[in-house]
Formats: structure tokens, C-alpha cells, sequence
């Protein structure tokens, strides 16, 4: 099976080595010169800045892609554990170190307030609960089928996530320092955490089950340890690839209107895996009629053979999205006409 994945960031690239451990022929397509999507480096100055993600949080899920083909993952990238995972400083000068050090946590906690600690404590065993909903249970099972998803509405109820991530922790501690450091996760995704649902408390959890980690040389060197791997695994690596020019020339007969349709090419995109049952006309830009045909045609049964494709999307475990994310994404619309007060338990 020949296999093309779009996009080269950390998901692309995994979807790219998991097809490969599987035993495809893989292509890898990059617009931009350098691999690694939102997690790409760039330079100023004579400065190394991370473009996006500084920290990792599941290791594991990073060195299980060296182990599918008996690497060890030492011999590519380094990735280290912190102590201290963040330090808050705030505006009256006090300062807090944030780390997995639970009886740092708790002596500092007492010291801010007293009264607050046995909500931390609960917050904490709230936040696991969302956790094994959330990422142990459905991280990754493909949310495919509406009535499936319907299944989960209750747990979300249960699990409080028609609140923002802010209200819940409120409902746990009263301490306005408290609360504005043990809720301000969403951040780390790009979210707000007085709008955010919080169903993004799970990575509070998280953190606290794996750590943090830090990859020595930033996390541009995870990239390059991947693209060596993928190199030796003969992964076909295609980069500064724009919409404008065909990734590779499809056969004469795939061009007659009478010959039979080629096998199927499956085409891993940054938001899963597209079956191509078709055949495709020669030179025709591959990058733009798929995503038309990821946003129009999303696994139908009932497509034209004419038309550009028949797509199944199957988003991969090691994307930082997490796919039980999409069903609960409603929460984040109509979660502010719902009366969400901050100290309401």
C-alpha cells in the first residue's frame, strides 16, 4: 500500500512511522523547508526559539515510536524531567514552585491558605476521574458514529464539563492565587480558563501522572531525532511543498476514463488517515482536492465514483488534540448562557 502523509508535525510524523512499522510505502509532504509543524524552530539574532510546544508531558508516547523499529530512543533525542515544572510570580512578588512534589505542593499551599488544602486535594482526585474518562478511556477511539458520541453526554454532565476550566477549580478552592495557577492549563493549548470547558482539567492529572520533560536542544531536536528515524526507515521525506504543484504523476491509465480505478492510496492528513478509492487525473494537485474531499465527503458511503474521493479519517493517539475533544466541542459554544458562577460547587 503507497501511503502519503500531509503535514510533518508531531502527529504527521507518527502517523507517518505507524504506517511504516505496518509495512507501507510511505511519503511524508511538507509545505514549509523544515519538518515539525507547530513544533518547528526557528531563529532571530543568533537565537534558537521553539515555535510552539517546550515542554512533553508523555515521553512514552514518543519513545514508542523508536521501539516499534528496535531503536533505542536515547541514541536519538534526550529528554530529561524537571523538578520544577513552572514557577508563578506574582504581582505583589510572591512566588510559587509548581511541580510533582506533592508535599512541596501541599506545604506551600498551606502556607497561602490553610483552609484550601483539602480542595486541593479533591480538585486533584476530580481531575483523575476526567482524566481516566477522557484520555485513559477514549484518547484514542475514533468518534465515528453520532449515537456512540451521544453515549458520552452523560459522563460529561457527571463530570462537570459545562463549566469553564476556572469555575471548577473555584469550586474547589477560594484563594484567588490558588485558583488562577491550579487553572491555568487551557493556556498551555491556547485556551482562556474562564471560557475553556473543563474537561481540559485532565491535564492537570496528567502531569501528574507522567511529569514534565523537557528535550535537551528544545523540542526541534525531537524533530530531527524522528526525521533520522524516518530516514533510516526509508520514508520518503518531500519538503517546501506548496498546493500549487502535484506531489508525484499518476500512470497514463490512470487518466483513461475507461480503465479501472487503481488501487486504493491511503493519504495520512494532520487530522488522520484518507482512503483515496478513486482514481486520481494525472497531475492534478493533490493537497487541495483533499482537504475539499475531508470537508465535504467525511467517510460516506454514497460518493460518485466521479467525484474526488471516499475518506475514513482515523485521528492518530500520539496528536496533542484528543480526539473525545470534537463531541464536547459544543460545550465551548453554548457554556457561557449556562449560569456557571465561580463559587457555586
Amino acid at each position: 500500500m503507497k501511503s502519503i502523509v500531509i503535514g510533518s508535525g508531531f502527529g504527521g510524523i507518527a502517523a507517518a512511522l505507524r504506517l511504516k512499522a505496518k509495512g507501507h510505502d510511505v511519503t511524508l509532504v511538507e509545505k514549509h523547508n523544515d519538518l515539525g509543524g507547530r513544533a518547528r524552530v526557528f531563529e532571530r539574532n543568533g537565537f534558537k526559539f521553539d515555535g510552539g510546544p517546550t515542554v512533553i508531558t508523555a515521553p512514552h508516547l514518543i519513545y514508542e515510536l523508536f521501539e516499534m523499529f528496535n531503536k533505542d530512543p536515547s541514541n536519538y533525542i534526550k529528554i530529561k524531567p524537571l523538578d520544577v515544572w513552572y514557577r508563578f510570580v506574582f504581582e505583589d512578588g510572591f512566588s510559587f514552585d509548581y511541580s510533582g512534589n506533592e508535599n512541596s505542593m501541599r506545604d506551600q499551599i498551606e502556607k497561602i491558605s490553610k483552609k484550601d488544602l483539602n480542595g486541593y486535594i479533591k480538585l486533584v482526585d476530580f481531575t483523575k476521574r476526567i482524566f481516566d474518562k477522557g484520555f485513559t478511556e477514549l484518547s484514542d477511539v475514533p468518534f465515528d458514529k453520532p449515537l456512540f458520541m451521544m453515549k458520552q453526554l452523560p459522563s460529561l454532565f457527571s463530570l462537570k464539563s459545562y463549566r469553564s476550566v476556572y469555575s471548577l477549580v473555584s469550586s474547589y478552592v477560594e484563594n484567588e492565587k490558588l485558583r488562577r495557577m491550579l487553572s491555568m492549563h487551557p493556556l498551555l493549548v491556547g485556551g482562556n480558563p474562564f471560557t475553556t470547558t473543563s474537561i481540559y482539567g485532565l491535564i492537570l492529572y496528567l502531569e501528574k501522572k507522567w511529569g514534565i520533560h523537557y528535550s535537551m536542544g528544545g523540542t526541534g531536536a525531537i524533530i530531527k531525532g524522528l526525521e533520522k528515524l524516518m530516514l533510516e526507515e526509508k520514508i520518503e521525506i518531500i519538503k517546501n511543498k506548496d498546493d500549487s504543484t502535484p506531489v508525484f504523476k499518476n500512470s497514463a491509465e490512470a487518466t483513461s476514463a475507461d480503465a479501472p480505478p487503481p488501487k486504493p492510496l491511503k493519504i495520512a492528513t494532520n487530522c488522520g488517515i484518507c482512503v483515496i478509492s478513486t482514481r486520481i487525473a494525472k497531475n492534478a494537485p493533490m493537497i487541495e482536492p483533499i482537504t475539499i474531499a475531508i470537508t465535504i465527503h467525511c467517510k460516506s458511503k454514497s460518493v460518485p465514483r466521479n467525484t474526488v474521493a471516499t475518506i475514513a479519517i482515523s485521528i492518530p493517539k500520539d496528536a496533542i488534540i484528543l480526539p473525545f475533544l470534537a463531541v464536547f466541542g459544543w460545550l465551548s459554544i453554548f457554556r457561557p448562557y449556562i449560569n456557571d458562577t465561580a463559587d457555586s460547587k
